[in-house]
């Protein structure tokens, strides 16, 4: 009798080699909006950590203190007790919470820390090196654009403080040299005018014994004496039109008196006359 054929031994399945669970990243990951969109995911849950980290820590300060609790700790105990969660059920939640948590943010460094990988190509670590000088160039260039925008401010600010001061002392000069053309502007101005050196007094007497009180001081002097130079160049142009009016009033007497004084004479020879007449009848 024959023995039986002996069972060949059956084939091995075919093992799919193992890759990793984030391959390398090439260049195109180093896409401004890929790394954007990563960069803002990664952000979120970096809060999300934090909130997480301060839930644990208050877990432990209710858990293993006897000591009072401070205001943060009583509030979450409350909190707790008001809903009826057991201590030791929320410790588990949380610590569950935590390490999915951890997992994830694990996951999201992962394709960063190629760059500290010898083994990658130069390429990958260009394309990084390339992506943070291009931040740090956008941020720069803010930061300049906001530093001039500021200093147009400022050279425009001058500018037209300078303008102003250019028309006031203008202003004066036409008002001396012409006088009152809106007599009742004209005071309202006067008035502006002597408030503000009298704001100047004010503040140089305050800051009296610096520099600065000194300058003021001699710009509210050199106000006042404008302001005297004007009144009075008003009242020396007034003066002289009172006397003008005086001596036309004058003239026109001395022109009525000098023809109405031949009637008189004749008058009075003829009234002379008829006395006479009378006198005699």
């Amino acid at each position: 009798m024959n023995p039986a054929p002996a069972a060949a031994p059956s084939p091995q399945p075919w093992m799919q080699p193992m890759l990793p669970p984030n391959p390398p990243p090439s260049s195109a990951f180093w896409d401004t909006k890929t790394v954007q969109n990563l960069l803002r995911e990664l952000q979120d849950t970096l809060t999300l950590a934090k909130a997480m980290r301060r839930e644990v820590e208050l877990l432990m300060a209710i858990k293993g203190t006897e000591e009072p609790l401070d205001s943060n700790s009583r509030a979450f105990s409350k909190y707790l007790e008001d809903r009826g969660i057991v201590l030791k059920t929320q410790e588990s939640v949380s610590l569950e919470a935590a390490n999915s948590l951890m997992s994830r943010l694990r996951a999201q460094l992962e394709p960063f820390m190629s760059i500290v990988d010898e083994t990658i190509p130069w390429e990958e670590k260009s394309a990084a090196v390339w992506l943070a000088d291009k931040a740090l160039k956008s941020k720069r260039n803010k930061l300049w654009r906001q530093r001039r925008r500021r200093r147009i401010v400022e050279m425009k600010t001058k500018v037209v403080v300078s303008f102003l001061f250019f028309f006031f002392w203008v202003s004066i000069a036409l008002g001396l040299q012409f006088g009152h053309f809106l007599p009742e502007e004209d005071d309202k101005f006067l008035e502006r005018v002597r408030a503000a050196v009298e704001e100047e007094e004010r503040q140089a007497a305050a800051a009296a014994g610096t520099d600065a009180a000194k300058e003021a001081i001699a710009t509210a002097e050199e106000s006042r004496k404008t302001m005297e130079t004007f009144e009075e160049s008003n009242d020396d142009s007034g003066g002289i039109k009172n006397s003008g009016e005086q001596l036309t009033e004058r003239e026109d007497s001395l022109e009525s008196a000098a023809v109405i004084g031949p009637f008189e004479d004749k008058g009075s020879k003829g009234q002379s006359k008829d006395g006479t007449y009378d006198s005699v009848a």
